[in-house]
């Protein structure tokens, strides 16, 4: 007798218009994913019985206001930059196959990392959008080829998503040649991540390492927490960041959601610093932002945002991607939007 299978389509539709102000240029433009990347995606699960599942995982970005998709990762490591004019379609976000068992999952694939998994969880922007926190926009870890997800990965998680204490645990591979020299190792990532949620309480610890003989070994540390206070959601993050030759960073958010009926009300402050190893001050940026999604319904919601930074010792932070600023001025964007979920 064959054993139950499900198969899902699913996806976002997020598409926006925005307007980016720097001192240097302005930019007005259709876009997407300001309140969540728009994609596409294909999803099974097979039960295996005795508490076992198989599952499997296909997806990748979508950009509704062109039609492109975006490159993927194949080495966690710099690829060269693809032709914006051409991109193609691929499955550069979720990509794994993995068994679920009843003390945990195990996925092999191109998956998030377990320190990007805490700056998006315990952020209300999702780390994305102008919403997004500043501390993971300044991380020297998010910025790099892995920052986000890993490909070639293997992770293993111990304990449920959303009841009582997890571990998560990953190691992805650069699969360079063994004869690369100091360069033989790039691309290898190794992480692990410590989470605990119990009724109004959810906070995680995270520590990742990527692997990269050009600026040393690239850490990072993400601290987070989601408290529930009456109707109200407080959220906030901790971040440091260092590499073994060249810099160091430390950001933090702290923010606040707050449901009346149909609508909710955001607003986050948050920052970036980063230093050279002597103490060097090499610029930071101090972003505040705020917003509102009204839901019409439970997958289709209209929203609208708007932030500013301020950057001193060198910084030239803008709120998302629109628009251009100099040294130590300040920047602002906004923007007003439509997504859908199927």
């Amino acid at each position: 007798m064959w054993a139950q299978s499900t198969l899902t389509v699913f996806g976002v539709v997020d598409v926006s218009l925005s307007r980016g102000s720097g001192s240097i240029a302005k930019l007005t433009a259709l876009g997407q994913g300001g309140l969540e990347s728009s994609r596409l995606g294909f999803s099974g699960e097979e039960d295996l019985g005795g508490g076992y599942r198989a599952s499997f995982w296909l997806e990748g970005d979508v950009a509704p206001d062109t039609g492109r998709g975006s490159a993927s990762n194949p080495n966690n490591q710099p690829q060269p930059p693809a032709d914006p004019g051409v991109a193609a379609f691929t499955f550069n976000r979720l990509t794994y196959v993995g068994l679920q068992a009843p003390w945990g999952r195990v996925r092999a694939g191109r998956d998030y990392t377990p320190t990007f998994a805490v700056h998006a969880l315990y952020d209300p922007g999702a780390a994305g959008g102008l919403m997004g926190s500043q501390s993971a926009a300044g991380s020297l870890a998010v910025a790099g080829p892995a920052g986000v997800r890993a490909s070639n990965s293997v992770a293993v998680a111990f304990g449920e998503l959303r009841r009582g204490p997890l571990l998560h645990a990953s190691y992805a591979f650069g699969e360079n040649t063994s004869d690369a020299g100091p360069s033989a190792r790039d691309g290898h990532y190794r992480g692990i991540r410590l989470a605990w949620t119990e009724a109004q309480v959810d906070v995680a610890i995270a520590y990742g390492i990527h692997k990269d003989a050009a600026v040393g070994d690239i850490r990072e540390v993400v601290l987070g927490g989601q408290f529930e206070v009456s109707k109200a959601r407080l959220w906030a993050l901790r971040v440091r960041g260092w590499t073994g030759l060249t810099n160091r960073m430390q950001g933090s958010m702290v923010a606040l959601t707050y449901p009346v009926g149909a609508l909710t009300l955001r607003a986050s402050r948050s920052s970036s610093e980063r230093s050279n190893l002597a103490g060097l001050r090499q610029g930071a940026t101090h972003k505040a932002a705020a917003g509102l999604i009204y839901r019409l319904s439970k997958r289709t919601s209209l929203y609208a945002t708007a932030a500013i930074t301020r950057n001193r010792d060198g910084a030239t932070g803008m709120p998302g991607s629109g628009g251009l600023t100099g040294p130590n001025q300040a920047g602002s964007g906004r923007d007003m939007g439509l997504s859908h979920t199927f």
